[in-house]
């Protein structure tokens, strides 16, 4: 997984992307990092002020080009990504493999995490960040992506999620069009149905996540993954005594766009608890008390 920087010439920033980072005193680089053989590109957000700064790991939603970096719906944009970076972060991002003209082919939550995986080496090689600190922010795909990087031996310090895909076969069941999009994607699906989407579902193996502080973020109204999910997620999390915090927006959709200032607010008090300050989480004990 050696990495494999450019200044951007495979990857030009649009003009829209470069305002953004204008806007928040960001500088803003693309990337090109090899994983198993591949070229993959994404993204790099820094602050422009000299320093050592702790960083994040953004995990993107979608499927293939729907909902890359660059893509003008995505939930969480570069605008957004830049907003995080003025924070005093270094917020790195992957377009995953067969997007944003990577190299390979999206197997949604195959293959295609260890480019993921990957991204703290990449991260390393980069003088202003300490790679002791660093968070993991993912929304929608994202969040499936960060729970399965997590079960591989990723090391954060925190990680926050929103729209959460916890159960594909949930996913399934309230959008059956996606199983014509996932045996598009990778033909393993069509040879187990039932074992494809269950080494995808964090709900099935949550016993191998560590225990890190995990915020989530979802919308009463999405209905791209239902808050179901979350719900469930949560429910399991709780049982298991995982430091979470849930927030459920009434009414809102998928990115939570009506509440987006509360939304981020949540996620910088939540990185800087976690990430930068390096706060210890607490400990969940709620076995009866004598009175």
């Amino acid at each position: 997984m050696t990495p494999l920087f450019t200044s951007g010439v495979e990857q030009t920033p649009d003009r829209a992307m470069l305002e953004n980072t204008f806007n928040h005193n960001v500088h803003l680089s693309g990337i090109v990092y090899e994983v198993d053989g591949l070229k993959i590109r994404g993204f790099v957000f820094k602050p422009k002020a000299p320093g050592k700064y702790p960083a994040v790991i953004y995990n993107r939603g979608g499927n293939r080009d729907f909902g890359s970096l660059a893509f003008p719906g995505s939930s969480i944009g570069p605008a957004q990504l830049a907003e995080i970076a003025s924070w005093g972060y270094v917020v790195i991002a992957s377009q995953y493999r067969g997007a944003g003209g990577s190299e390979g082919a999206d197997h949604f939550g195959g293959d295609d995490v260890n480019d993921v995986l990957a991204l703290p080496a990449v991260l390393a090689a980069i003088e202003e960040v300490d790679a002791l600190r660093i968070g993991l922010f993912g929304w929608s795909r994202g969040s499936m992506m960060s729970f399965l990087a997590l079960k591989k031996g990723l090391k954060v310090s925190a990680v926050a999620v929103g729209g959460i895909v916890a159960d594909v076969a949930l996913t399934l069941a309230h959008r059956p069009q996606f199983s014509k999009t996932f045996a598009e994607m990778d033909p393993q699906y069509q040879l187990d149905p039932q074992a494809w989407p269950a080494e995808r579902s964090v709900i099935k193996w949550l016993d191998m996540l560590p225990k890190v502080p995990i915020l989530v973020l979802n919308g009463s109204s999405d209905w791209r993954t239902r808050s179901t999910q979350a719900l469930k997620l949560v429910e399991a999390l709780d049982e298991k005594r995982y430091p979470v915090r849930f927030i459920m927006y009434e009414g809102a959709d998928h990115a939570i766009s009506q509440y987006r200032e509360e939304v981020f607010m949540q996620l910088r008090n939540w990185l800087d608890r976690y990430v930068r300050d390096q706060q210890p989480p607490p400990i969940i004990n709620y076995a009866p008390r004598a009175c």
